[in-house]
């Protein structure tokens, strides 16, 4: 049992190990004239356009795996083909059995790889098949070890294939009636062995219409029932050239979803979807090299497992989803690598500085604080107008009764028209110039509070984008740790086809699957969020797409990582440090500014109402009227006395006047006002120490942070790669049946942990920075190159000095 688990899952490194014998023991390796010479044939099914690449591939990997142990050769005498039947393959084999110059023979193609499992014959020399579809519905001989059991033959089959990718098919669509592509030859060759398809399909719960694809793709897509809503194919090795392409084109314009034995290399030229990750060519000539290498270092090819993992992972074509019109769901896509051939729309690219500068240029709130500022600016011009001249003019038209114009003797005309000006100008009032002082500090005040507000929103924009790039990266590490996770459950199912264990890891790790998944679309949605937030951060439509740039240490502004180092690399530099940017802290920090503003506006109020008990208020007044018309009774002249004189008034009046006033007694709200205002400057005062306070700790803490997180990088990375070393190792030892499965969750569980804590690092590091950097009142990233290069010149400075004065 042992044996046969250490074969399926270690055999590369194993014979690895064993093709490096003479160098690892010192001797000197036998040149080519020493080493046996042995002579590889093959059969291949027929002509297709791929044999001379394939062919290629399996004769390098087997004449690499052996070249220090033997001589291998390739007689191209020793390459037939079919003619995509039976008979003819079965005639190919029996020339090169005949070949007594041929040692081994290698069956390529399903049709050969079941001629030579199926030999009726004893077979009389070594056979490796490489490409067995299903052994039990081929019929093919398979032990309860997980070998061939037969003489002198040894295939290779990925355990429960077939199966596999159907139950990842119907995660994707939900089809009633499947269509099975596979080679016409093989299916005649099938039926002539008695062997059912349409049973097999059946016992997997599958409605299945089997199609014999020949050499046209249009002949295929004719016979397809139309009742079939999707479509799996195996190799289809009889196509001629351009016609698989044509044959995926009909899928597409019957708007079937298909799915490709295949997987990613189908799914590239338009199937929507496949399981096995890369193309298994290479992975299946490496392990026809390795069975190669064994059978002629003297093992029996039937004891050597058959089993092969073919690294599973689902990817799924968009173009064709769209295409079709399926709609897989949130579990397909968070697991699925997205293949998409159609060039994909520009999506804007921003980085860390982008986002602070357009924060500062677009955030709602920051504007609006900003247009509250402005506003305020207007309150200075109406405290000063108060001392400015103050003019106004008037036009009157009065209308009287006639009886009382003719009674007035001539003062009161029935219609006059006049007009007036009066000019007013305060000469002096301690309340006036107290009110233009008083909003001169509000102002202030409000710039501060601006200020403040821009440094918040520069901290939630970087913040928000951080936890963005924190929140992709996670979905990655999420993503990877579910490919494990299927790998794994691969692996597990190899070791009870093998008969190393029984059905309950499987559903362990499928248990474990499931809980990858429903992580993934938590990491999925949590990375969408994060995303939201940016966009409303920066006014952006909240589900824009964008990129961002993961390189966050390089971007231009960002301090490099060395020059940090060096301030906080002993306790005395980290000291000098926290020192230096405590008050720098308390000397930027807007929120102190509001309050000293707000403190000097509340004393020159004090003053103002001190001042009032004998600062008086000057006023000086003049106007002038004049009668502009007159008609109607009234209008007659005024009194007239035989014998005397009167004076008569002409059209114009004017007057001027100084004005002194000040208020003796106000019921005694003065005094109560002093002291109101000296109440709001002790409470104003003690509130600036507590803040004071708090944004030194704040400073303090945050750079306290910083160093512990700057160091977390370089030591995240030395656990997680610490972590990945021993998952390997235990991932060995678990192939090997030396652990258990729970050992290995263990390990893979603290490799996932130690992989996310490494992701964070950094971004918990520029976390903790840009707090710094709001904590000191301002962001050096956003500074001009010059304004950095003085900020670190004047650190140094500081540093210098602390150096010279502790001599």
């Amino acid at each position: 049992m042992t044996r046969a688990l250490v074969s399926v899952v270690l055999v590369s490194a194993c014979l690895v190990i064993l093709t490096c014998a003479h160098t690892a023991i010192g001797l000197a390796a036998p040149s080519a004239q020493d080493l046996r010479e042995i002579r590889v044939g093959f059969v291949v099914d027929g002509p297709w356009e791929r044999n001379d690449e394939i062919l290629t591939l399996f004769r390098d990997e087997i004449r690499r795996v052996n070249e220090n142990d033997f001589d291998v050769r390739f007689p191209e005498s020793a390459r037939l083909s079919g003619a995509h039947d039976g008979p003819s393959v079965q005639a190919a084999l029996d020339q090169l059995f005949s070949d007594r110059s041929i040692d081994l023979v290698v069956a390529m193609g399903p049709i050969a790889t079941l001629e030579a499992a199926r030999w009726e014959r004893p077979l009389v020399k070594p056979v490796v098949a490489p490409f067995v579809l299903d052994s039990e519905t081929e019929g093919i001989p398979r032990t309860d070890q997980g070998t061939s059991g037969r003489p002198n033959l040894v295939y290779i089959e990925g355990p429960e294939t077939i199966q596999e990718d159907l139950n990842a098919f119907r995660n994707i669509v939900d089809f009633r009636k499947l269509g099975f592509l596979l080679n016409q030859s093989l299916r005649d060759r099938l039926r002539t062995l008695g062997v059912d398809l349409d049973s097999r399909f059946q016992a997997l719960g599958v409605d299945v219409q089997v199609v014999a694809v020949g050499s046209s793709a249009d002949e295929a897509l004719a016979e397809l029932d139309p009742d079939v809503d999707a479509i799996y194919l195996v190799p289809l090795i009889q196509l001629g050239p351009g016609e698989f392409d044509r044959l995926i084109q009909g899928f597409i314009e019957k708007k079937l979803p298909s799915f490709s034995y295949l997987g990613r290399e189908d799914v590239e030229r338009g199937i929507l979807a496949g399981l096995t990750a890369e193309s298994i060519f290479p992975r299946y000539a490496r392990r026809a090299a390795l069975d190669v290498q064994r059978i002629l270092l003297g093992e029996p090819a039937a004891n050597l497992p058959v089993a092969i993992s073919r690294n599973e992972e689902l990817s799924l074509n968009m173009a064709t989803v769209r295409a079709i019109g399926v709609h897989p769901s949130f579990e397909v896509l968070t697991e699925a690598v997205i293949v998409d051939p159609t060039p994909s729309p520009a999506v804007r690219e921003i980085g860390l500085l982008d986002v602070f500068e357009e924060a500062v240029r677009m955030n709602r709130d920051l504007l609006a604080k900003d247009a509250e500022v402005r506003a305020g600016q207007n309150r200075i011009g109406t405290a000063r107008a108060r001392l400015l001249p103050q003019v106004d003019a008037s036009l009157t038209g009065l209308l009287i009764d006639e009886d009382r114009a003719a009674a007035s003797l001539g003062s009161q005309a029935e219609r006059t028209v006049s007009a007036s000006a009066k000019l007013t100008q305060l000469i002096w009032s301690e309340e006036a110039w107290a009110g233009l002082g008083i909003e001169k500090e509000l102002q202030r005040s409000r710039e501060a509070e601006l200020q403040a507000e821009r440094l918040d929103i520069a901290l939630d924009a970087g913040t928000a984008y951080l936890q963005y790039l924190r929140s992709r990266t996670q979905e990655r590490v999420r993503q990877d740790d579910l490919r494990l996770t299927r790998s794994n459950l691969e692996l597990a199912r190899i070791r009870r086809s093998l008969g190393i264990s029984g059905p309950s890891e499987v559903f362990r790790w499928e248990s474990l699957l499931a809980q990858g998944k429903k992580a993934s679309i938590a990491a999925n949605s949590t990375r969408n969020l994060a995303g939201m937030e940016v966009n409303r951060i920066l006014h952006r439509p909240l589900e824009e797409s964008f990129q961002g740039r993961d390189a966050v240490l390089e971007e231009p502004g960002v301090p490099s990582m060395e020059r940090i180092g060096s301030y906080i690399s002993d306790p005395w530099s980290f000291r000098l440090l926290r020192e230096y940017m405590a008050d720098t802290a308390l000397e930027n920090s807007p929120e102190l500014q509001r309050i000293d503003a707000i403190l000097a506006a509340k004393e020159r109020q004090r003053s103002s109402l001190t001042r009032k008990y004998y600062s008086p208020t000057l006023a000086l007044q003049g106007e002038v009227s004049r009668e502009l018309d007159a008609s109607g009774a009234g209008t007659g002249g005024g009194l007239e006395i035989p014998g005397l004189s009167l004076p008569q008034a002409d059209d114009t009046d004017w007057s001027v006047a100084l004005a002194l006033s000040i208020p003796l007694f106000e019921g005694g709200s003065r005094p109560a006002a002093v002291s109101e205002a000296s109440q709001e400057i002790e409470q104003l005062r003690t509130q600036r120490e507590s803040v004071a306070e708090r944004i030194e700790q704040r400073m303090r803490s945050a750079v306290h942070r910083a160093g512990a997180t700057y160091a977390a990088i370089a030591l995240s990375e030395e656990s997680a790669e610490a972590a990945k070393q021993n998952l390997e190792l235990v991932s060995d030892a678990y192939a090997r049946g030396a652990v258990q499965i729970i050992d290995l969750i263990d390990a893979q569980n603290a490799a996932l942990t130690a992989d996310q804590a490494a992701a964070d690092a950094v971004h918990d590091f520029l976390l903790d920075l840009i707090e710094v950097e709001r904590a000191v009142g301002g962001f050096t990233f956003l500074a001009p190159p010059e304004a950095q290069l003085q900020w670190y010149s004047d650190l140094d400075a500081y540093f210098e000095r602390k150096r010279a004065e502790d001599k």
